[in-house]
């Protein structure tokens, strides 16, 4: 473990370590120590978003799975429908 990551881990306290945990959990990262990397080269606050980005996707999924898609899965967009929507956007 590098030097930098044990003085992060120092002046942030309980925080980034279980920042470091949920990204662990939550697949953003493999090991403590990269999700720890991730938090000091992006920031807490990016981690944070990522964080509570993955938590809305696991709530969804989740969701899904107990109710089922909320449209017929034939009316769903393709990967094609999304990336045109999104260059017509701009």
């Amino acid at each position: 473990m590098s030097a930098a990551v044990d003085a992060a881990r120092l002046r942030a306290g309980g925080r980034v370590e279980r920042l470091a945990e949920e990204m662990v959990e939550l697949g953003l990262a493999s090991t403590r120590d990269e999700a720890l990397d991730v938090i000091l080269e992006e920031g807490a606050r990016e981690a944070e978003r990522l964080v509570r980005r993955r938590r809305r996707v696991v709530a969804l999924l989740e969701r899904y799975r107990r109710e089922g898609l909320p449209v017929p899965p034939e009316r769903l967009p393709t990967h094609l429908d999304v990336e045109e929507e999104r260059r017509a956007r701009g």
